[in-house]
């Protein structure tokens, strides 16, 4: 069985260790750490998972205006649909109070209304979906959250949909009527550390955590660590992140504080810290405060492999000849989500030819990148299209000319095809002289979660400011 930590004080410690080694977890505060069996086979390896002791409440002072919240991505309704974590936020279905029949749970990628309302009356599910569409007239999306409860014949009293971040759609009464009402969530702060076995993605499920956080990690660090070629069996990463709660059961993620990655190959480790920019925004510096940021992704998908590098002559697998292939091939499944390298905006979506599918996308600085041979696009996306980087623009096809999924990626300057692994990639702003002092403060004290000398409880978004 694999073992995770707790630690009673409310914090998790540590003390430096060789790069690559497993975090050495201490004594923190009062009280020993005290091991728990978390169900796992011993092949998941070492990894840990901390938690403050009052995580059932919100933490002291914290306003969670201040959180972002991330949306559950495809790739974790994936996971949900194979069955992944048993605790995770599946469909569940069972008989309420007085026979009444609840359904909720999470819509998954293919499921719509149909699924929501598998228990009700048809009639009755007619007018309830009727009257929802006067304040959701889009549908229905994965990833939301929704509940149906009906009495034991099947007649619908209440449906609830997770419209976006804010609202919440709620239909009820005989007649029935929709309204929108808030979401107040309860945001709480956990501290999470792992050892990479295979990729970041199996190391986060290890631990009983969303794929969606491995997303994360790979956004904050996109530009500076190469998750497809650089990480390797023994790294490590440590993130302390908000969790959005409401009525105990989990929302999805917010912001990470601060995160730390050590390359065991490399003997490097990187680390990055939440601060606003000029404009208030959140961004992720380094500790001598440079932006861990760049202007382009280290590669346009979070966790594939290359099978195809940037060359010159290459004989390709359908024609049978030689020609060049100026771009980069990642391996993955159908359906993974493809994301923008850099800012920029849509100025080809549609069929390319052998691309099959295609997105081409102008950058500020006079480059373009372009992604090839896909399923499908983002819904919304069009020529003209502003986009940022890191935002899903498409996904893993085998349109075109292709002999299996994957991606094709290409840099384009003009005429001139660029190799992506050489291009020049410059970091993006730093902070400003003027907020430098105000910078230490907040790296320091963030500093303090991540290795465990400050109790999670005490974190208070106001002095991240």
């Amino acid at each position: 069985m694999a073992l995770v930590w707790l630690a009673p004080s409310g914090s998790f410690a540590g003390r430096a260790q060789t790069p690559g080694e497993p975090p050495v977890l201490e004594k923190a505060g009062a009280g020993a750490l005290e091991p728990v069996q978390l169900g796992m086979p011993d092949a998941v390896g070492r990894a840990g998972v901390f938690r403050d002791p009052d995580a059932d409440a919100p933490l002291p002072g914290y306003d969670p205006s201040h959180a972002e919240p991330v949306e559950l991505s495809p790739m974790d309704n994936e996971y949900l649909r194979l069955g992944g974590d048993d605790e995770a936020d599946e469909t569940v279905t069972g008989q309420g109070e007085q026979g009444r029949i609840v359904r909720k749970g999470m819509l998954r990628e293919g499921e719509d209304a149909d699924t929501m309302f598998k228990h009700a009356d048809k009639g009755s599910a007619k007018h309830f979906l009727k009257a929802a569409r006067r304040l959701n007239p889009g549908g229905y999306a994965p990833g939301r959250f929704y509940s149906v409860v009906c009495d034991g014949n099947g007649k619908v009293l209440r449906f609830e949909y997770e419209r976006d971040e804010k609202k919440r759609l709620v239909v009820e009464g005989d007649g029935p009527e929709a309204r929108l009402e808030d979401i107040a969530y309860d945001v709480r702060l956990t501290g999470v550390v792992c050892i990479v076995r295979d990729d970041i993605f199996q190391a986060v499920q290890d631990v009983k955590e969303y794929p969606k956080l491995a997303s994360m990690l790979s956004d904050v660090f996109g530009t500076e660590i190469n998750f497809l070629k650089d990480v390797r069996e023994g790294d490590s990463f440590a993130i302390v992140v908000e969790k959005r709660y409401q009525n105990g059961n989990f929302y999805g993620y917010g912001r990470i504080i601060s995160a730390k990655f050590t390359s065991r190959a490399k003997g490097e480790t990187y680390e990055t810290f939440l601060f606003p920019d000029a404009q208030g925004g959140p961004q992720y510096y380094n500790y001598k405060g440079e932006n861990t940021r760049r202007a382009y992704l280290c590669a346009p998908l979070a966790v594939t492999r290359i099978t195809s590098k940037f060359t010159m002559s290459r004989k390709h697998p359908i024609l049978g000849y030689s020609r060049p292939h100026q771009g980069v091939d990642y391996a993955a499944p159908v359906g993974t989500p493809v994301k923008a390298v850099s800012n920029g905006v849509v100025t080809a979506r549609g069929w390319g030819g052998e691309a099959g599918n295609r997105i081409i996308l102008k950058h500020p600085d006079g480059m373009e990148s372009l992604y090839s041979h896909l399923s499908g696009f983002a819904r919304g996306l069009k020529n003209g299209s502003r986009v940022e980087q890191g935002q899903v623009i498409g996904y893993v096809g085998s349109t075109g000319l292709s002999t299996g999924p994957h991606l094709d990626f290409r840099l384009r300057k003009g005429d001139k095809y660029l190799d992506p692994s050489k291009a020049l990639n410059p970091r993006n702003d730093p902070v400003r002289v003027a907020d430098k002092k105000n910078f230490a403060r907040v790296r320091d004290l963030e500093m303090e979660y991540v290795s465990g000398r400050k109790p999670l409880a005490e974190y208070d978004p106001s002095h991240l400011r």
